[in-house]
């Protein structure tokens, strides 16, 4: 079975247009922060690893404060826009998962650009803080502390079907996530 979960996390790596964009070259972002992240965080390939954090954190968007569902690479600039509600939550915990696992806090003081206005570099921190800033001021439910359900679910099947569900639903998938996140960040 490790056999298969190495495959997949380096097929999300190597051949991404197979599974995320069928006609380009993108990565999911909550893809490639899952399978091939926690693949080189287990191997102990923390050059890599880092390399792609920043790879992800320089596709934020300060206009949304957000990642986009998926982002092309290398010659292309296209991206997804709107993401599921979960996709914020990614980046950060595979940030805190990196530093826990490789000890590296000089991370946070790399600067990178931000996909819609790649002239302004800030440090990683800052693009944490810009996230975070988000989900505490768009993403929770009154003084609920829970997430809102925002873009959806990652099963496609699960989305909204209107504008004010996105306000007012919650999801327990996002939420454990949200929690697992925030340990992490905690923690590191």
């Amino acid at each position: 079975l490790s056999y298969w979960y190495i495959h997949n996390a380096l097929v999300h790596f190597l051949v991404p247009r197979g599974l995320e964009q069928v006609s380009g070259a993108a990565w999911g972002t909550r893809d490639i922060c899952q399978g091939p992240m926690e693949f080189f965080l287990a191997t102990g390939n923390h050059t890599l690893a880092r390399d792609v954090l920043l790879h992800i954190f320089a596709h934020q968007e300060v206009s949304t404060q957000e990642w986009p569902q998926w982002f092309m690479f290398d010659r292309y600039t296209h991206n997804a826009g709107e993401c599921h509600g979960d996709v914020i939550f990614w980046p950060l915990k595979a940030l805190a998962d990196y530093i826990r696992a490789s000890g590296d806090i000089s991370i946070l003081g790399e600067c990178v650009p931000y996909l819609d206005a790649p002239e302004k570099k800030e440090a990683v921190l800052d693009h944490v803080l810009l996230a975070l800033k988000n989900i505490r001021e768009t993403r929770l439910i009154g003084d609920t502390g829970l997430i809102t359900y925002a873009g959806g679910d990652w099963d496609d099947t699960l989305q909204p079907a209107s504008e004010e569900l996105k306000k007012n639903l919650v999801s327990a998938w996002t939420e454990a996530l949200a929690y697992h996140t925030f340990t992490a960040l905690s923690k590191a």
